[in-house]
This record gives C-alpha cells, structure tokens and sequence, in this order.
C-alpha cells in the first residue's frame, strides 16, 4: 500500500479519535470508515488479549506470599496485605517508623514478588 504522510492539527486528532471504535483500528482505517472508501483486505489483527503468554501475565494474583527481613517476616494472602503487616511489625520493632516513613517523600511500590527457588 502507497502511503503519504499528512500534517493535521490537534482539533482535526481529537475528531478522528473520537470516531474510533476499538484500539485495534488504525487511523487509516478510521478514515476510511468515515470517507466511505472500500477497506483494503487485510490480515486479522489478534487482540493482546487473545495471546496466552499476555493474558496470563494480566491475571491478579493470590495466594501465600511472605517478606523476609533481617529479623523477622511477615506472611500475607496479598501484597497489600503483607505491606501493612511490614510496616507494622517495623513500628512494633521501632516505634515512631510510621511517622518517619510519613513525612518520607517516596512512594512505596510493590513488585512482583520474589521466589526463593529463583524462578520469578
């Protein structure tokens, strides 16, 4: 397919965009639509949905997770779960934690969470 690269100022972005019907559409296509211009054949696109390797990725997790700490540990059947009994144990192991960790201005993020036998 011959294609031609075209300037559009951002009013003329939104009104395409706002025309869309899924995220899997090209704005090409968008147009076409619009226009009334014939599609051109084209292979399907698969959904990221669609691919096993991606949707199992998207699945919540649950399960028996555990945070090991020089001193302790803290067991838990989510990761918010087990945040809220680290930063509890770490209060009862040093009082006044939690009003450090207050005024800290960092965020707290969650990973993916470790498996002692290395494999994730």
């Amino acid at each position: 397919m011959n294609r031609q690269m075209i300037e559009i100022d951002i009013d003329v972005h939104k009104a395409i965009e706002a025309r869309r019907f899924s995220f899997n559409e090209s704005k090409n296509d968008i147009l076409r639509r619009e226009f009334g211009v014939a599609q051109v054949p084209r292979a399907p696109v698969q959904s990221p949905d669609s691919h096993p390797s991606i949707r199992e990725k998207r699945q919540r997790r649950s399960g028996q997770y555990t945070v090991f700490w020089a001193g302790g540990e803290a067991a838990g059947t989510s990761l918010k779960d087990i945040l809220k009994r680290t930063i509890l144990a770490f209060e009862k192991k040093s009082p006044g934690f939690i009003d450090i960790l207050a005024r800290h201005r960092t965020s707290v993020i969650a990973h993916v969470p470790f498996r002692r036998d290395g494999c994730g």
